[in-house]
């Protein structure tokens, strides 16, 4: 009898899931109302809790397209995935998140220039010298910063656009990250 059970039980889901079925119709049947099933909970490490998550093969492929084109290992692209559904923040691999830091001490370093400019101006009129050098230095400074400005603006659009339509564009099609530096290319072959 056993092995007439198992063979049943094997295409509904196993023993365990048709004796709980066999025992709530038992119960309906007189009138017993069953609670809900309970949540099965997450495996729980520390504060977090960590999901399962089961892809057939060609998921796999394509996932694999996209751990490869953001330099994420699977389990990270799956994490930031779900972050970027739930809490709507951005999600930046290790690469971004080094060329974000350059930008930022770009960014301070050119505050300090700013600073000295400044410095020099005030120097300048008290002394009657010419300002051509000093504006022609802000001038400088203020295209850098502008272009800092659009290179960081069409990363994190760039990013939201990778993060939101997923799916929507082969991962060959879309380059998710930040651009190596904030320069425009032309300054950056000035240097080569």
């Amino acid at each position: 009898m056993a092995e007439a059970f198992d063979a049943y039980a094997a295409s509904r889901g196993g023993r365990s899931k048709v004796i709980r079925d066999l025992m709530s119709a038992a119960l309906e049947q007189d009138g017993v109302t069953l609670p809900p099933p309970p949540i099965k909970a997450s495996r729980t490490e520390g504060d977090w809790q960590g999901i399962l998550v089961k892809l057939d093969p060609a998921e796999h492929a394509i996932l694999d397209q996209h751990i490869r084109s953001t330099g994420m290992s699977r389990g990270q692209w799956i994490v930031a995935l779900v972050r970027r559904r739930l809490k709507g923040a951005r999600q930046y691999n290790a690469v971004d998140r080094k060329r974000l830091a350059t930008i930022f001490q770009d960014m301070r370093k050119i505050e300090g220039h700013l600073g000295r400019a400044s410095e020099a101006v005030r120097e300048s009129v008290e002394l009657g010298r010419p300002l051509e050098r000093t504006l022609a230095l802000l001038t400088q400074l203020e295209s850098r910063i502008v272009q800092m400005g659009h290179a960081l603006r069409a990363a994190f659009l760039g990013n939201d656009r990778y993060w939101d339509d997923l799916g929507h564009d082969h991962p060959a099609d879309i380059d998710p990250t930040l651009p190596p530096t904030a320069r425009p290319e032309s300054a950056q072959d000035s240097e080569a």
